[in-house]
């Protein structure tokens, strides 16, 4: 596959799957699906299992998509859970700032690989950061369970608060890695690399989705 044609397909392929997302997402809002807190945890561990699954186990390219779009519909699913009790206009907004963060760190890899930066050493720093970041989350989450006080609740809250924010940062300079790594190198040349790539942007997107849903909370 040709480079034109390995972008094309991998922007194609995340848009088509970000659009199945989304369009879930809303569809549940417009019929005013009930929150549940047990469904919850069930889409977050069939998240966290997908996700894991797609990222770490070699398959045929059919089980890849098909896999891909169970992800997809499932955090749709999730997505509802997480954004239930914010307004439409905040979710709106939410994703309108969502699509314009991923573009404006997708134009920033793309005028490095323009200017032939090669970002190959950024990205063990990222997975070094991100396995910090969770570390931190389990350990916020452990917190959590001893918490008693409002000021405790409250100093809880401002802590998971910079610890998102540390999470965007991380797949913000994901996206600007993977951009670059499109663009130059490619990350491949079949239909299954495309793939590869188009589900770590995806799942850059949806990181970020999630973490501004949870910076608009109290």
């Amino acid at each position: 596959m040709e480079q034109p044609a390995f972008i094309v397909a991998v922007y194609g392929i995340l848009v088509a799957q970000l659009l199945l997302t989304l369009g879930v997402m809303y569809w549940l809002r417009q019929r005013k699906t009930a929150l549940n807190t047990v469904l919850h945890i069930v889409y977050l561990v069939l998240y966290a299992a997908l996700a894991l699954v797609l990222a770490l186990v070699p398959m045929p390219l059919a089980l890849k998509f098909t896999l891909f779009t169970a992800l997809s519909l499932v955090l749709g699913a999730l997505l509802h859970q997480i954004s239930g009790d914010l307004a439409t206009a905040v979710v709106n907004f939410v994703l309108l700032g969502t699509i314009a963060l991923f573009v404006a760190m997708s134009l920033v890899g793309l005028a490095l690989a323009a200017m032939g930066v090669e970002l190959s050493w950024l990205l063990k720093y990222i997975v070094y950061g991100s396995l910090a970041t969770l570390v931190a989350m389990v350990g916020l989450l452990i917190w959590s369970s001893t918490l008693k006080t409002p000021e405790e609740k409250a100093r809880f809250t401002a802590v998971f608060k910079v610890v998102v924010v540390i999470s965007m940062i991380l797949t913000s300079m994901y996206i600007v890695w993977a951009t670059d790594a499109i663009a130059t190198t490619g990350l491949g040349d079949t239909l299954s690399d495309a793939a590869d790539a188009a589900i770590g942007l995806y799942l850059s997107f949806i990181d970020l989705l999630i973490s501004l849903f949870v910076l608009q909370e109290p």
